[in-house]
């Protein structure tokens, strides 16, 4: 059958908070294929028990759903903007799905499509809506040009396999996520993981991509324009990305546990009026970087069992970290607020036993409760307060230095000691403010 839809139903006005989008019901009977020409602007669904292909040409834009046993579309000749959305389709095997020009969604479940169905985006980028009912779910779509897989209501563990795909840039992730997802075969590409708003704790997402990897947390616009802060516990694993940078934005608190063994960089950025209150697990990185303008909660860590160097710079806000380090030998801090670094009493994960050089410029109350056994240089300075556990022991062969400036709150440490036999301590106070 052939038609024409020239703008039909209402389509959503964006410049504004209501939906007004109205959807037209085209009934069918006894019709197999719907050959459609698409003019205008158009939001549609079909209905009839027999439809099962749905070819769409034209230069319009197309929302169109389905309450049909459909397996086959093809919009190859379409140029307009086009969401297709299948997840309504009482067929079990969606078998291809083919988009044109435009900017293009398609949303399918996995559970309603063959294991290997072949999707192609075209030209344009592309979003795969996809969601799943089905516990244990295994995909490895055959597909092109879809730039974005955008997981929707996911109700049972699903993984993807990507050795069939190519393009793939973005996954998205939110609170409609509630069981796991694994990406695999994912191959050597840098890939972007959003996560949007609120995510449940069930929701956990990991990716096997092999190049650079950043997490996004991003809030909702509305949470952002009320202020209101959303929660993110899913947890995320990269464990063969090469390097990771993890951004943390603003009305968002990051409840989440995020792992990346073979990462050799990493970063976390966390702007104003968010918190990130997990732990950083990076087996292999060498260098951790964290920038926090918002908060570094009560339960913060980095567990990074081979990293040299930490430079972590805090804003205005106090905040807490574990640092389980136990090969870290240059840390360098810098706060604008009050800042304590927590006694990390795990085995084998001893803190900053290792450290040799620490740089700290605090303007609120430093305190690191953490013993540096090893430590060589200490520099310490700012405007506020500076506290230290034990410094060095009797077993070191070395020198201790630490010069302490300004401080106008003071400067206190615990024990400092080194071999008395054939080592010294030196302590420049010369411009020590307070006590």
């Amino acid at each position: 059958m052939n038609i024409t839809l020239a703008n039909v139903g209402t389509v959503d006005d964006v410049a504004t908070d209501d939906n007004e989008e109205e959807e037209v019901a085209v009934t069918l009977t006894d019709i197999e294929t719907i050959n459609a020409n698409i003019v205008g602007d158009n939001v549609v669904k079909f209905e009839g028990g027999y439809l099962t292909t749905l070819n769409i040409e034209g230069d319009g834009n197309l929302k169109v759903s389905v309450d049909s046993p459909v397996t086959s579309v093809d919009a190859s000749n379409a140029t307009g903007d086009l969401n297709i959305d299948l997840t309504g389709t009482s067929a079990d095997e969606i078998e291809t799905v083919i988009t044109g020009a435009g900017a293009d969604t398609i949303e399918i479940s996995a559970d309603k499509s063959l294991a290997n169905a072949v999707i192609s985006g075209g030209e344009g980028e592309d979003i795969l809506d996809l969601a799943n009912d089905e516990e244990d779910k295994t995909v490895q779509y055959q597909m092109t040009d879809v730039e974005t897989v955008s997981l929707s209501d996911v109700n049972g563990s699903l993984t993807f396999s990507g050795s069939k795909s190519s393009g793939i840039t973005t996954i998205n992730t939110s609170s409609t996520v509630g069981s796991g997802v694994a990406f695999v075969g994912m191959t050597e590409s840098d890939m972007t993981i959003n996560s949007n708003g609120e995510t449940d704790e069930e929701g956990n997402i990991s990716v096997d991509n092999t190049g650079a990897t950043t997490l996004n947390y991003i809030a909702d616009e509305a949470s952002v324009e009320s202020a209101t802060t959303q929660t993110a516990e899913a947890d995320f694993t990269f464990n063969e990305s090469d390097s990771l940078t993890v951004n943390v934005g603003k009305y968002i608190d990051a409840n989440s546990d995020i792992t990346a063994t073979n990462a050799a960089s990493v970063t976390l950025n966390a702007e104003e009026n968010s918190e990130y209150n997990g732990t950083l697990k990076v087996d292999e990185a060498t260098s951790v970087t964290i920038d926090s303008k918002g908060t570094l909660g009560e339960i913060a860590k980095v567990d990074a069992s081979k990293a040299t160097t930490i430079d972590l710079t805090n804003g205005t806000t106090a905040g807490k970290i574990t640092l389980a380090t136990p090969e870290l030998v240059n840390l360098n801090i810098t706060s604008d607020s009050n800042f304590d670094i927590l006694d990390n009493n795990e085995e084998n994960s001893s803190g900053l036993s290792q450290v040799e050089n620490a740089n700290i410029v605090t303007t609120g109350t430093f305190t690191n409760n953490a013993s540096m056994d090893d430590i060589y240089n200490l520099n310490v300075s700012g405007t506020g307060k500076a506290v230290f556990a034990n410094l060095g022991t009797t077993e070191m062969e070395h020198d201790i230095s630490i010069t302490a400036q300004g401080l106008t709150n003071g400067f206190y440490t615990g024990n400092i000691a080194t071999d008395d036999d054939s080592n010294n301590i030196y302590v420049d106070a010369t411009q020590l403010e307070g006590d």
